[in-house]
């Protein structure tokens, strides 16, 4: 049968799983394009069935978490939307900021469309 891993409140779903990598951040999209990476060292560790912390501000703002991964310097990733565009961004071009902060607009969306993924790429991968 397993263990709880977290405890979720009413509203809330687990949408990733993130190996904790030494010399990485945590990386963060948001539905509406804005995104931050975050030091590993920002979330301490909880026992199992713990109901996590905060990590964005105002969501009703800046829409929620449709993404996350680890990822290190000088990497790429690609932004997929629902309109079907994919944006490439290296991750040097997204602010390391704390915990708690929304993050920065790294997707300049229209109006009617959203992000829905992203995945990590090499730098430089030209195909």
């Amino acid at each position: 049968m397993g263990v709880n891993s977290i405890k979720l409140r009413e509203g809330d779903e687990v949408i990733n799983v993130v190996k904790v990598d030494e010399g990485k951040k945590l990386l963060l999209i948001t539905e509406r394009g804005y995104g931050k990476r975050v030091s590993f060292h920002s979330y301490k560790p909880q026992n199992r069935g713990g109901i996590g912390v905060k990590t964005v501000r105002d969501i009703s703002r800046i829409g929620p978490i449709v993404a996350t991964m680890s990822v290190e310097d000088g990497r790429d990733i690609l932004i997929f939307t629902k309109k079907g565009k994919a944006i490439r961004v290296n991750v040097n071009n997204i602010n390391v900021l704390g915990r708690i902060t929304q993050g920065v607009i790294i997707v300049r969306l229209d109006e009617d469309d959203s992000v829905v993924g992203a995945i990590e790429v090499q730098a430089n991968d030209e195909e």
